[in-house]
C-alpha cells in the first residue's frame, strides 16, 4: 500500500488531468469489460506496492494511453474517497505536444472544460469537472 493511506483494504488511485496547448484535457471513455462502462474519465490507475504517484501516473498513462509525461512535473490538484478507493488528483502541462492512442480499445478525446458537462463521468469526478470549471486551471 502507499504511504499515507490508512488501512489495507484501502486502493490508492492516481488520476491525472492533462492539458494540451490549447488548454484542454485529455479524457478517456472506461472499456467495456470494466466497471462504469462507457463513463468518461481521466486517465489514470491503481499505485502499486513501492511506487510513488508520481511514478504510477507515468506508468498507467503510457500503458493505458501510448504517452510518455516521463520529467512532466504533476500539481495535486484534489482528494477523494469513496468505497475504500482514495483518489489522487494531479493536473500536468506537458512541453510536448501528446498523441494518445487508445491501447486497452478505449476511446479518448481532447475536451475543453467548459464542454466537461456534456460526457457521462462516476463521481467523484463532477466534483473535480466543478473545480475545474471554478478554478480557471487552464493555460
Amino acid at each position: 500500500m502507499a504511504s499515507g493511506v490508512a488501512g489495507s483494504s484501502t486502493i490508492h488511485v492516481v488520476v491525472g488531468i492533462v492539458f494540451n496547448r490549447e488548454g484542454e484535457v485529455l479524457i478517456a471513455q472506461r472499456p467495456s469489460d470494466k466497471s462504469y462502462a462507457g463513463y468518461w474519465e481521466f486517465p489514470g490507475g491503481k499505485v502499486e506496492q513501492g511506487e510513488s504517484p508520481g511514478s504510477a501516473l507515468v506508468r498507467e498513462l503510457r500503458e493505458e494511453l501510448g504517452i510518455d509525461l516521463q520529467g512532466c512535473i504533476f500539481t495535486h490538484f484534489m482528494r477523494g474517497e469513496r468505497d475504500n478507493i482514495l483518489l489522487d488528483f494531479y493536473t500536468a502541462h506537458p512541453r510536448q505536444a501528446l498523441a494518445p492512442q487508445g491501447l486497452e480499445g478505449q476511446a479518448w478525446k481532447w475536451a475543453a472544460v467548459s464542454s466537461l458537462d456534456q460526457y457521462t463521468f462516476p463521481e467523484p469526478n463532477t466534483e473535480v469537472i466543478a473545480k475545474l470549471r471554478a478554478g480557471g486551471l487552464q493555460k
